[in-house]
């Protein structure tokens, strides 16, 4: 624009110049060149006496006019201040939405950190949950199983009532009984707790490596309780520690925990699986309770059937 305003100026075009160096200057204030020579151009030819009179009064300088030429330096400066105080107001406005949107984000850090604390939380207290109604359930299950099989054995013939004793009798002489002449049915001794599914599981895992103290476990647990107990759970590594555990009982409860082992689920399709070394253990025990003839031979031909498929 100031080298045009120049060119006009050469040209003759005053007053096309004026207008091309006030626009110069409305853009650049700090241009000095082309303020001096705006002031140097000469000034226009003032109107008439009349025509000033008839003049109507102007309006404060618009941005239009400025633009055109038709304002002092005075306006110029003026519209200058105007815009810079109304981007500073702008940009005001803009550092305090930025502001308030940074404060609100560390609000929704905060709910967002709190939401996952709960979210833990409920979580843990949905796993308890679980825990409790599968041991519940467990629980209810070995029960059911105990009252069926309860219900399958054959009716004890009831016990015959004890007689009265004979107005003759002399009580020193029943006193006189010494206590270890008595029959020790006389002090029933309480019954061992039956072991849950978990705590069975639990006992396994611990002990799946000592097949010693694993047997000794085991006999603590009815045989016929297997398939209750490992549910659908079994594993290669549980068949593994049983008949490791087997190999050094008895033949007869030997024999009873290899039998009732082909009840749980899935135990054909994971014996087909195991090892050779592993399926040899249960050869020598079966072999073992053969030689020892504590099981009747058709009902040993059927387990022997199933662990040699």
């Amino acid at each position: 624009m100031y080298r045009k305003a120049q060119a006009l100026v050469g040209l003759g075009h005053t007053e096309d110049a004026r207008d091309m160096y006030v626009q110069c200057v409305a853009a650049d204030p700090k241009n000095k060149k082309a303020a001096d020579e705006l002031a140097a151009l000469p000034e226009p030819p003032k109107a008439s006496l009349i025509t000033e009179i008839e003049e109507p009064a102007k309006a404060p300088p618009k941005v239009e006019e400025l633009a055109s030429g038709e304002k002092s330096m005075d306006d110029i400066v003026a519209m200058r201040d105007r815009l810079l105080r109304e981007r500073a107001e702008a940009e005001k406005q803009v550092a305090d939405t930025a502001a308030k949107l940074k404060a609100s984000a560390k609000g929704v850090d905060a709910m967002a950190t709190e939401l996952e604390v709960k979210e833990a939380e409920l979580a843990k207290a949905s796993a308890q949950i679980d825990d409790k109604l599968i041991n519940l359930t467990e629980n209810l299950s070995a029960h059911i199983v105990d009252a069926v099989d309860n219900a399958k054995k054959p009716d004890e013939p009831p016990a015959p009532a004890p007689a009265k004793p004979k107005a003759a009798a002399t009580p020193k002489k029943a006193a006189a009984t010494p206590k270890k002449n008595r029959p020790a049915a006389s002090t029933p001794s309480k019954s061992p707790k039956k072991a849950t599914p978990v705590e069975f599981m639990r006992q396994l895992g611990t002990l799946g490596s000592n097949a010693d103290k694993l047997s000794a476990y085991l006999s603590t647990v009815a045989p016929r309780r297997m398939k209750a107990l490992f549910r659908n759970r079994l594993e290669a590594d549980h068949i593994t520690s049983m008949l490791q555990a087997v190999a050094v009982m008895e033949p007869a409860p030997a024999f009873a925990f290899l039998k009732h082992m082909t009840e749980v689920d899935r135990f054909d399709m994971i014996y087909m699986f195991l090892s050779d070394s592993d399926r040899k253990i249960a050869d020598t025990a079966l072999a073992r309770v053969s030689a020892s003839g504590a099981v009747d031979a058709e009902e040993l031909e059927s387990v022997v059937t199933k662990y040699t498929e």
